[in-house]
């Protein structure tokens, strides 16, 4: 198995985030939009938008702290 394989197999899965942690997610880094423009495009408060991916980022980080390396 080649370095890029294990490399990729140790990333932290988005798969296994809510469809609503993978939406925010997807606005916020690969269309760049703010908490405030993500919560008027799913109509939920900028204060939740921002909760809710600090929420899913740390999930993401202990994902990836507990994965075999």
């Amino acid at each position: 198995m080649g370095t890029l394989t294990r490399k990729i197999e140790r990333q932290p899965s988005i798969e296994t985030l809510k469809p609503l942690q993978q939406e925010i997610l997807q606005l916020r880094f690969a269309y760049g939009m703010h908490s405030v423009e993500i919560g008027k495009r799913l109509n939920k408060n900028a204060t939740t938008i921002r909760s809710i991916l600090s929420r899913t980022l740390n999930t993401l980080r202990l994902q990836r702290a507990v994965e075999p390396h």
